[in-house]
């Protein structure tokens, strides 16, 4: 974990070396139920309707309970375009990965997906953003000794954000 933990830091310093603006969200409904998320995007300078994403996220033990998951958190990395040509507002299109870490009473196992989504973004006063999205993923590797089994993934997202 440190190491994936590591890695996208130094990807995330990496991508706002070309970033043009960047904006940090979350989902506060998320906060207040006990899932925890933050998500950076940037814009890329060279193509203003599309961004880079990584977000990171922590479920805690009630929030777990609640909604009868056993997954621990995460870390995703994705990509979106746009479909305002000039910057990064409106509908978009996008592919994400995730690593998600999983535990069910002793037992812990991690996966890692591959998918799309699609959404809206909507930007006020050029500074507060407020974005959803839903899409679907496949799960293409998953830590259990024995298993071929690749189901499909729900994703879906709510956030508020500020843009610096």
């Amino acid at each position: 974990m440190k190491k994936t933990v590591a890695t996208l830091i130094v990807l995330i310093t990496a991508i706002t070396v070309q970033a043009q603006k960047v904006e940090l969200k979350t989902n506060p409904f998320g906060v207040i139920m006990g899932a925890y998320n933050v998500t950076a995007e940037f814009q890329l300078q060279d193509y203003p309707s599309t961004t880079v994403l990584a977000s990171a996220w922590y479920n805690t033990p009630d929030f777990k309970d609640w909604m009868y998951t056993d997954r621990d958190g995460g870390l995703s990395v994705g990509i979106r375009k746009y479909h305002n040509r000039y910057e990064d507002k409106g509908v978009f299109l996008g592919v994400a990965s995730r690593y998600i870490p999983m535990t069910y009473r002793q037992n812990s196992r991690d996966i890692l997906s591959l998918g799309f989504t699609v959404g809206y973004k909507y930007i006020y006063n050029d500074k507060i953003t407020i974005d959803a999205f839903i899409g679907g993923g496949r799960i293409v590797w998953e830590e259990v000794p024995g298993s071929y089994w690749a189901p499909a993934e729900f994703i879906s997202g709510f956030n508020f954000g500020y843009r610096f």
